[in-house]
């Protein structure tokens, strides 16, 4: 999740957003799949570079506020959202990837041995 300083920050997706991880941060325990392993749930606290330090498990990551929506700094972050999230995701190895910004979906989702 990234909360941008926009004027949607605390309405729309990013209320929603925002509100989606408090809550699923506050279960204490996740269902087993169907081989035995318990669901985890974390947030990405950046779209590039190395997998290591990336996830966020506690869900309390803010974004980068001096982000500012309809700046040079917005385009650029939102292009690099769209180049490199996918391979980050794919060396994460995530079961479920949630974006909900549409204009920041990775243009390149492919999983391992897809």
């Amino acid at each position: 999740m990234t909360a941008l300083n926009t004027p949607s920050r605390e309405r729309g997706i990013g209320r929603y957003v925002k509100h989606l991880c408090r809550a699923l941060a506050q279960r204490d325990t996740w269902p087993a799949d169907a081989v035995g392993r318990s669901l985890q749930i974390a947030g990405l606290v950046r779209h590039r570079g190395s997998a290591l330090g990336a996830v966020d498990e506690s869900l309390q990551f803010a974004g980068d506020p001096r982000i500012v929506v309809s700046t040079p700094q917005y385009q650029r972050h939102k292009l690099e959202r769209r180049l490199f999230l996918g391979s980050l995701a794919r060396r994460i190895g995530p079961r479920l990837l949630h974006l909900p910004d549409p204009p920041g979906t990775p243009i390149d989702m492919r999983q391992p041995g897809s």
